[in-house]
Formats: structure tokens, C-alpha cells, sequence
């Protein structure tokens, strides 16, 4: 039997964004979002 390990993840920057825009989010080019809304969270 085999022991599963976890992934360690270090994540650093300046800018996080999440949306529900296909990547790459088109608002961050003046274009119109996908599905004709963008909900989004930035940090």
C-alpha cells in the first residue's frame, strides 16, 4: 500500500483575482466580460 503525500504550495504576489470569466478575464482590457457579467473577487 502507498501513502499519499500533500502538496506544499507557496503562493506570493502583488495582485490575486478570481472571476468567473474564462482566463484571461477580458475586464482587464476594457473588453466586455463573458456571459455579459464578471464576478469577481481581487486582492
Amino acid at each position: 500500500m502507498t501513502t499519499a503525500t500533500a502538496a506544499a504550495y507557496d503562493m506570493r504576489g502583488d495582485l490575486i483575482e478570481a472571476c468567473s470569466c474564462m482566463a484571461p478575464c477580458p475586464c482587464w482590457v476594457a473588453d466586455d466580460p463573458d456571459d455579459g457579467f464578471c464576478n469577481s473577487f481581487t486582492g
